[in-house]
């Protein structure tokens, strides 16, 4: 099939898109003797593969063609390659650990994404590129699956250490996951509570997400590390990706590998469950993206969705220009907000946007009231909704 779309990107994002192909985990060597190196600046390309968090999968193609590439470019991707091997070793070690002591407490819990989609994806745990370990408990267990982590050293950074008995209850209302750093090597571990911070209809119980589990070997032993079920790992993603404005080539990339290796056993299925979970135009809209940008085969109920839906189509052209020409977040309100009404019911746009009157979290740590004054942070918020505007304004400015 033709694509649905074409990009005119530069060479340096070409060349990204080309190393990255999911053909290539099948037919390397061909691959490797066909693929072209542009005039690219290294600079740049370097940058985009380390903000696209795509480093591993990078190195594992480029250093076979080591001579075409100036010597000092090689040695700093070699070096990006070596500190994220030694952090996803580190990550890997410390998740059968927490996956023992949490058995210890039987606490039910899930790793979302990580070492556990890298084995999925890769059938290796340490080949897709990792920021932290993310793992989702029932919100009753928080607090015990917290205390596992303070008992191996952790220590909590968001919420802030300090925060009370009623700021962490409005919190655990509020938001989906709190985030705990080791100060020894600096683990990075996100606890969740749900998936999606908004309001949105695709927030399932831990049971419902349950997939086979899989086993990774830690000094001669065989772990059982649970994970999250195909046909959820598709809606997760997608809609994960989605929210986010897919800013990291990376997001679109495991879509892409995930159509290319394991697509759906039959799409209508998929697209009922993810229609019954208000996920269905982040599944379109994910597919679109990975056929579009790496010229995969677009599964026919995928383009007939595309072809009479001018919404999933201006989201298509407008993620891929911002992957092609800038590295920012979907931090700003407005842009936040319309890719909530895009993925999400309207009345999960309407409570962000009302949310957005009421407290903020970030007070907390800024101003220390005790729980007997929490009125208090209603009353601030109006101040530090307006301290944090101007902040970003100026940020902007200078930038």
């Amino acid at each position: 099939m033709s694509l649905i779309f074409t990009f005119s990107a530069s060479p340096e994002f070409k060349l990204l898109l080309e190393l990255t192909h999911p053909e290539r985990l099948t037919n390397e060597s061909k691959f490797i003797s066909e693929i072209h190196i542009p005039s690219v600046d290294w600079s740049k390309f370097l940058d985009a593969v380390e903000w696209h968090r795509m480093t591993p999968q990078v190195y594992q193609q480029l250093k076979l063609l080591k001579g075409d590439i100036p010597e000092e470019y090689f040695s700093r991707l070699k070096c990006m390659n070596d500190h994220c091997r030694m952090t996803s070793l580190t990550m890997i070690s410390w998740l059968a650990r927490l996956s023992l002591r949490l058995g210890d407490q039987n606490i039910d819990f899930i790793v979302l994404k990580g070492a556990g989609l890298s084995q999925h994806l890769y059938s290796k745990s340490s080949y897709r590129e990792v920021r932290d370990i993310d793992i989702l408990v029932d919100e009753k267990n928080i607090n015990a699956a917290e205390r596992v982590l303070f008992a191996s050293g952790f220590i909590r950074t968001t919420p802030y250490p300090g925060a009370t008995p009623r700021q962490l209850r409005y919190f655990n209302k509020h938001k989906k996951d709190r985030e705990y750093y080791h100060p020894d090597d600096g683990t990075i571990v996100e606890l969740h509570w749900r998936l999606i911070e908004v309001d949105h209809p695709y927030n399932p119980v831990i049971h419902d997400l349950l997939s086979t589990e899989y086993s990774i070997t830690l000094q001669g032993k065989s772990i059982p590390i649970p994970t999250v079920s195909p046909t959820n790992l598709w809606l997760y993603l997608s809609l994960h990706g989605s929210l986010a404005g897919w800013y990291r080539m990376r997001w679109i990339n495991d879509i892409a590998l995930l159509l290319y290796y394991d697509p759906p056993e039959d799409w209508a299925t998929l697209f009922r469950l993810a229609e019954h979970h208000g996920c269905k135009q982040s599944v379109i809209e994910a597919v679109g993206l990975a056929c579009s940008l790496y010229h995969l085969q677009v599964p026919a109920p995928i383009r007939l969705s595309i072809r009479h839906n001018k919404g999933i189509q201006k989201s298509i052209l407008s993620s891929a220009n911002q992957l092609f020409y800038k590295k920012s977040t979907c931090g700003n309100i407005i842009t936040y907000s319309r890719r909530i009404f895009f993925c999400s019911p309207i009345s999960s746009l309407l409570k962000h946007l009302i949310g957005r009157i009421f407290i903020s979290t970030g007070d907390f740590e800024k101003f220390h009231l005790p729980d007997r004054f929490f009125f208090g942070y209603y009353l601030l918020r109006p101040f530090s909704f307006l301290y944090r505007r101007i902040l970003s304004k100026q940020s902007h400015q200078k930038n």
